[in-house]
């Protein structure tokens, strides 16, 4: 069985990860999406707690995940890390001796996590060289839209660029409330009080 595996802290989660998400399920039987629900708390950004992530996969992002996909959602719990649980799943299908194949999917710079040193420092080199790849995934194939871009409209309050930011599948009403959820009310959308 041929298994992906997209991990990441998602926040928020765009077109360009969704695109991926959808690239890895048409090039495997099964996808594993695993995302980090740790608070994102960096100096001159806009905060992104986990609790609002968690809300906005459980609400919306959950039904547009591709049906390869939707049984094999992991949402981590504070501090565990993407990364770790990525190779927690390759170390046990390893000690289980698993003939799938697993597919790791991140952007160019991100795939770097998962390199053939750290992989052969978890698992045996046969295992690496037989069962496990790296598939980086450029913005040309997904979508020109990163997630500083999308914090950065989040924190300027540009709603318009946000929404075009989120995945085409999700309906015009779940792309407001999931802005609602990550930014609050507006005077657009609830007048100015």
């Amino acid at each position: 069985m041929r298994i992906g595996i997209v991990a990441g802290a998602f926040k928020p989660y765009h077109k360009g990860h969704h695109r991926m998400v959808e690239i890895a399920c048409k090039e495997n039987d099964v996808v594993h999406v695993i995302v980090s629900l740790t608070d994102r708390k960096r100096s001159k950004q806009i905060p992104v707690t986990g609790a609002q992530m968690e809300k906005v996969w459980k609400d919306h992002l959950v039904h547009i995940l591709p049906e390869n996909a939707k049984d094999n959602l992991a949402l981590l719990p504070p501090g565990y890390a993407p990364v770790r649980k990525v190779y927690e799943m390759l170390e046990n299908a390893a000690e289980c001796n698993s003939s799938d194949v697993f597919n790791i999917y991140s952007d160019p710079r991100d795939i770097e996590r998962y390199n053939e040193k750290s992989l052969s420092k978890a698992l045996s080199d046969s295992f690496v060289g037989t069962n496990v790849f790296r598939r980086p995934v450029n913005m040309s194939e997904t979508a020109n839209v990163r997630g500083e871009k999308m914090r950065e409209w989040m924190a300027s309050r540009d709603k318009k660029s946000f929404i075009d930011g989120l995945p085409d599948s999700l309906p015009d009403s779940d792309k407001e409330s999931i802005w609602y959820t990550l930014v609050g009310p507006d005077s657009v959308s609830f007048g100015a009080c």
